[in-house]
């Protein structure tokens, strides 16, 4: 690349402009490691896809990246990216942006290509959208509900497009297109969302083919040695949040990723393992159930449950040993950790921002909690437990 430029004689000079360096230790796309987001590490196929969005956006990145693609330099150990970083450069529908085709709506779904369609919408032919009213019905009154939610998190996008390409809703699909629904402050009708997202309009099949098996062997490294021999339970939450990176990792695209369900878990882990593990229904209905090794019995739970318990009560009060203050914070985080796992927190599908009140975080936080952040940070040395 060149650059021009004029000296003090009206001369114009180019000069070639210094390429800047990929630091492939931070996220491939945005050159950070943002704090407290995990950077995971590419899969080949996820990697090709990632080059082949980069070579046909033409952008910075592409710039960046180019001596290194053209020297085949990259490899699977070394390239990572933040999950929201590789499902934004790589959405179909934001590369289309880039490329200027959202003024003409392909048909959505391969499914339908056989069947006739209209002449394309383009946004001119559209009423333009009012951001200050519901994004779904275009109405600031819906069904007697007034309320509207502003949209906080980019779920709602993949969620409202995933819908309007099962529905082939050609006028949600052009409203919404390349929009950051965050930045224009688009809001919705709690009623008309769930109404447009629910289940029966959007796909359910899927779970199935080589993308979704390549994740599952990822998985069982994770977890097999652990769960078989090891003797440990998982929630099946926990197994399916694992697993979701592990879609990821393949090159699976967010929508399809965040649909997919523990029941379709489950059903993997039983054709996998058989009689060799078994599901229990925790107390809670809230909960999804534990999954273990059939080898595990009830027994070997209550001795370990006894010998905790033996340990907390034979603990001395004299904490000058460092080896006894770390147990006391051993034990002190194991039972914050059971107070944390009986909260049901709050309705984050979709986020609203009214909820998270001081009197919400105070009913929904755990007592104890609440007291040892306060020791924690409060400036007096000592406190009276009596009170």
């Amino acid at each position: 690349m060149m650059e021009t430029t004029e000296d003090s004689q009206g001369i114009k000079l180019q000069f070639k402009k210094q390429r800047r360096s990929t630091n492939f230790e931070k996220c491939i796309k945005c050159q950070t490691t943002k704090k407290g987001k995990k950077l995971l590490n590419g899969m080949p196929a996820s990697i090709e896809r990632f080059i082949e969005c980069a070579k046909f956006r033409n952008d910075d990145v592409y710039e960046r990246l180019k001596p290194d693609i053209d020297g085949s330099t990259i490899s699977s150990n070394m390239v990572k990216w933040h999950k929201a970083c590789y499902g934004s450069y790589t959405s179909s529908e934001n590369v289309s942006y880039v490329a200027g085709v959202e003024t003409e709506l392909p048909v959505p779904d391969e499914a339908l290509a056989g069947q006739s369609t209209s002449v394309p919408r383009r946004r001119s032919t559209e009423s333009k959208t009012d951001w200050a009213l519901c994004i779904v019905c275009q109405k600031s009154k819906c069904g007697g509900e007034k309320r509207v939610t502003q949209v906080v998190t980019t779920q709602v996008y993949d969620t409202l497009m995933a819908s309007a390409k099962h529905q082939n809703d050609e006028i949600m699909m052009t409203r919404i297109l390349g929009e950051d629904l965050i930045a224009v402050e688009a809001k919705y009708h709690r009623g008309c969302y769930k109404r447009y997202t629910r289940p029966a309009n959007t796909s359910s099949t899927f779970g199935e083919g080589a993308v979704y098996d390549r994740a599952f062997l990822l998985l069982l490294e994770d977890i097999d040695h652990e769960l078989i021999k090891g003797g440990r339970a998982y929630d099946m939450a926990t197994l399916l949040d694992i697993f979701k990176e592990c879609l990821l990792q393949t090159g699976l695209d967010n929508v399809s990723v965040e649909r997919y369900r523990v029941q379709n878990l489950k059903q993997r882990l039983i054709k996998k393992y058989g009689d060799q593990i078994g599901f229990h229904s925790q107390y809670e209905r809230n909960k999804t159930e534990l999954v273990c090794s059939s080898a595990l019995k009830l027994g070997d739970i209550i001795n370990v449950v006894a010998e905790l318990k033996n340990m907390i009560d034979s603990c001395p009060q004299n904490l000058d040993s460092a080896d006894i203050c770390t147990k006391v914070l051993y034990h002190a985080a194991v039972i914050l950790r059971s107070d944390i796992h009986d909260v049901t927190g709050i309705d984050t599908q979709p986020l609203d921002i009214s909820d998270m009140t001081v009197e919400n975080v105070t009913s929904i936080v755990p007592s104890r909690l609440q007291q040892f952040l306060g020791w924690l940070v409060q400036s007096q040395q000592s406190f009276d437990l009596d009170e």
